[in-house]
């Protein structure tokens, strides 16, 4: 876990966390960021829900949990439309469903026209009781003026892991698929998992490649060394080549049970 992610954990475990946050920093890492302070908060025992954590972290990714919002913009639009925010202002200005706090997502603020970002202002100024918004960003200087000052801001740099925790559950499930052949059942679970964002196929593929490492390192398989490479060699070629992300990690799938459909894409 990295030091700023700590920081803001002591800061809201002591009724010191500011509601507003710009997080910066590569997409991946800074949404993996925000979506790691987000089940902290919305898990914390201070809510008074009395749910398990692991539910409450299962309902996040299946985009169920009541106080919890991610907006991003649909994959074929260039920005986050106005008529997205409606939802948003619904959830902030509506009573919460489930005792405890709230968190809204935004990924990204550099992805929404400045009519969209204008209206956030006043829900920035003056946030609900018991509500914090994320702002990912890319580039703070690419921020509005009005926006950066009503919110307190950290950077997520290059180190942060992104694959430490995130998915390992499920990467040993998708594991135990490809290794028996099932890849309906497992497309089955990468579409839940992702939820149709693609750059969540990247933190899996981390997390997939990391569970298989540890197999590596326990069994000694060489077998499965080679796959290893074989696997994470592919992957840093599918970003260079902009292959699309859930088609990449299928493909990556098929090949833990067949090495030769990697080994015939690397040529």
């Amino acid at each position: 876990m990295s030091g700023e992610q700590d920081r803001l954990r002591y800061l809201f475990d002591t009724h010191q966390m500011a509601p507003c946050w710009l997080i910066q920093g590569a997409s991946d890492r800074a949404r993996y960021f925000a979506d790691q302070l987000s089940c902290y908060i919305l898990a914390s025992p201070s809510n008074g829900h009395g749910m398990k954590v692991d539910l409450i972290e299962r309902h996040i990714k299946n985009g169920s949990f009541g106080n919890s919002m991610v907006i991003q913009k649909n994959e074929d639009a260039a920005e986050i439309s106005v008529d997205q925010l409606v939802s948003v202002f619904d959830f902030l200005h509506k009573s919460p469903l489930i005792p405890g706090a709230r968190v809204l997502i935004i990924d990204s603020i550099d992805q929404m026209n400045r009519f969209g970002v204008n209206s956030l202002l006043k829900s920035l100024e003056e946030p609900p009781q018991k509500t914090y918004i994320f702002l990912i960003c890319r580039q703070l200087t690419a921020v509005l003026p009005t926006i950066r000052s009503r919110c307190q801001s950290v950077h997520v740099d290059e180190n942060t892991p992104i694959q430490q925790v995130a998915y390992r559950r499920e990467a040993s499930e998708l594991l135990q698929y490809a290794y028996r052949g099932d890849f309906a059942q497992a497309q089955r679970l990468c579409e839940r998992i992702c939820n149709g964002d693609k750059s969540q196929y990247d933190v899996l593929a981390m997390a997939l490649f990391d569970t298989l490492y540890q197999n590596v390192i326990h069994s000694k398989n060489g077998n499965e060394a080679e796959l290893w490479l074989l696997l994470t060699r592919f992957w840093e070629e599918s970003k260079a080549t902009h292959l699309d992300r859930q088609h990449a990690f299928m493909m990556v799938l098929a090949s833990i049970e067949n090495p030769n459909v990697l080994k015939a894409a690397l040529g």
